[in-house]
């Protein structure tokens, strides 16, 4: 499964995510930097990518219920170390498969730590 991580989410997670194994990208690693949030939703979803991400915008009804994507990764405290983040998006992603995440929002660490 490979993961985009938007500009919200630290370069780190991605290179972290990388170095265990996941296909993971930032956005800085594409042409999307700035751009709102529905073209990177296209992006992701023409390249399959599921996106991790703690924009509240991606979660939200009215936005998320438009659109058809590969599956959004959300967590909501920016505090979380990093090593916390990266466990459980590779727990999820272990179990998880990219239907089980078509157009569903899977929020983290939410027991996947």
């Amino acid at each position: 499964m490979k993961i985009l991580t938007d500009e919200h989410v630290p370069q780190a997670v991605a290179t972290t995510l990388r170095s265990e194994g996941l296909d993971a990208i930032t956005i800085y690693e594409t042409d999307l930097l700035g751009v709102q949030d529905q073209p990177l939703l296209n992006y992701a979803h023409q390249h399959d990518y599921v996106i991790l991400t703690n924009d509240q915008d991606f979660v939200s009804e009215p936005f998320v219920d438009q659109n058809n994507h590969a599956g959004i990764i959300f967590y909501e405290d920016q505090r979380i170390p990093r090593s916390d983040l990266v466990r459980a998006v590779h727990n999820a992603l272990s179990i998880l498969q990219p239907e089980d995440l078509r157009n569903e929002i899977v929020y983290v660490p939410n027991g996947w730590i």
